[in-house]
């Protein structure tokens, strides 16, 4: 095959993916009762289409792309907030969940066609990421922007391209602007690129050669990409200029709530459980264990692996996927050594262990033997797409049966049964 038909096809693989996750996405998305955390934000997207105003609140909401990003649904759907309905809203998540398949392009020929493809499989099926791109908050933005600021930093240090040090700094500018816990994964990327280094360092002999990529050219225009962005959303479009200050002031009152968490206090292995051993009073043993096992395949593989001169090579993309799983343990970490804990937080760390596990099933693949007629290969590919069928129909139900059931889903966290948004739209009313 050459290689501009394996790369037509891996493209065609790609959208073929996005039309399945957003597929899997769409239906039913006004049925389960808004979130109060969804029916705040969606009152605050409401306030700006019905107004055309918005000013940040350093105290609440989080930051305001999603609100802005909520526009051009609304203008498609309804003449005034209370015309809109859940599905609205709603689908500004989807979207960017979808769009996470749609950025692994650039990351494929790092970590391999194979990998990428198999990530957007774990991407367009994992129950977390399907539940929480059917929700409206920031979340699932929070993870489409920091992974398109990775993906952008790691095709500039590849390739010196001033476009994707802009494009690197613009997502670390949404990012700022979409919710104040971006800093928490930006900590993990900076410990990820550091324990890569010392890695490369230990196992190679040698130092990677990143320091040319620091140039001054392109960071100045990483910089300034990522200040023009955030400085545009915080300042609602120079209308708004205290929101800028508001911003930096607001991690005060962010920081004092992560310590004290009050009604979300909960231990450290919150997201472990939910994420791999969760067994409701009644029902179902709810696990993603196929994803993280694989991860730690995919990671540990990595680490074992020897790149010659400490120099990454264009198949494989070890220093990538090294980085991938240090960033991933790092945040994870950090997330559950905070007291205040919500389980759509777990996202960031999850899209990484996902990105990992693409690379595991890959290479579990390819280091199966293919004696005997290529039998042990075919049983271990087989293996693998069971698990993805198993998990496929756990995000089902999770999303489509059993959608508000606080006793057995492990993603239904503080909802009522009330729908949030009639009541915000009642009381706009009086």
């Amino acid at each position: 095959m050459t290689p501009r038909r394996g790369t037509a096809l891996f493209s065609l693989a790609i959208v073929l993916l996005a039309a399945g996750a957003l597929a899997f996405r769409v239906p039913r998305l006004a049925e389960r009762p808004m979130h109060g955390d969804e029916a705040n934000q969606a009152y605050k997207a409401g306030w700006l289409f019905d107004r055309g105003e918005y000013q940040y609140d350093p105290h609440e909401y989080h930051g305001p792309t999603l609100y802005w990003l909520t526009l051009p649904s609304l203008w498609l759907s309804a003449d005034s907030y209370a015309q809109s309905d859940e599905s609205d809203y709603r689908i500004v998540a989807v979207v960017f969940g979808v769009g996470l398949v749609l950025l692994l392009p650039l990351v494929a020929r790092a970590i391999g066609y194979g990998a990428a493809l198999g990530a957007g499989v774990f991407t367009a099926i994992s129950p977390a990421m399907v539940f929480y791109a059917r929700y409206y908050i920031q979340e699932t933005l929070l993870v489409f922007f920091t992974f398109g600021a990775m993906a952008c930093g790691w095709r500039y240090v590849r390739g010196r391209s001033w476009g994707f040090a802009a494009a690197a700094g613009a997502f670390v500018g949404l990012m700022f602007a979409t919710k104040e816990t971006w800093i928490l994964a930006a900590a993990a990327a900076a410990i990820g690129v550091a324990f890569t280094a010392v890695w490369i360092r230990l196992r190679e002999g040698a130092w990677p050669a990143w320091r040319a990529a620091l140039r001054p050219g392109p960071a100045a225009a990483a910089l300034a990409a990522a200040c023009l962005v955030a400085v545009l959303f915080y300042s609602s479009f120079g209308t708004h200029w205290q929101g800028v200050v508001d911003s930096v002031a607001a991690y005060a009152t962010y920081f004092r709530r992560g310590t004290e968490a009050g009604d979300h206090t909960h231990p450290w292995h919150f997201y472990l459980e939910r994420l791999a051993f969760y067994r409701p009073a009644r029902g179902f043993f709810w696990s993603e264990g196929l994803i993280l096992g694989l991860a730690a395949v995919g990671f540990l593989g990595s680490l074992a692996r020897r790149v010659p001169g400490g120099e990454d090579v264009r198949e494989g993309g070890e220093n990538l996927v090294r980085f991938l799983g240090f960033y991933s343990l790092a945040l994870a970490a950090v997330y559950s050594a905070i007291p205040y804990k919500t389980p759509w937080c777990m996202l960031s760390f999850v899209h990484g262990m996902i990105l990992l596990a693409g690379v595991g099933a890959w290479r579990l693949v390819r280091w199966a033997p293919r004696r005997f007629f290529g039998v042990p290969k075919a049983l271990v590919a087989m293996a693998i797409a069971a698990g993805v069928v198993q998990l496929a129909w756990q995000s089902y139900r999770l999303n489509y049966v059993f959608s508000t059931d606080q006793q057995r889903n492990p993603h239904v966290y503080a909802h009522t049964s009330r729908n949030v948004l009639d009541l915000a739209r009642f009381v706009e009313n009086l």
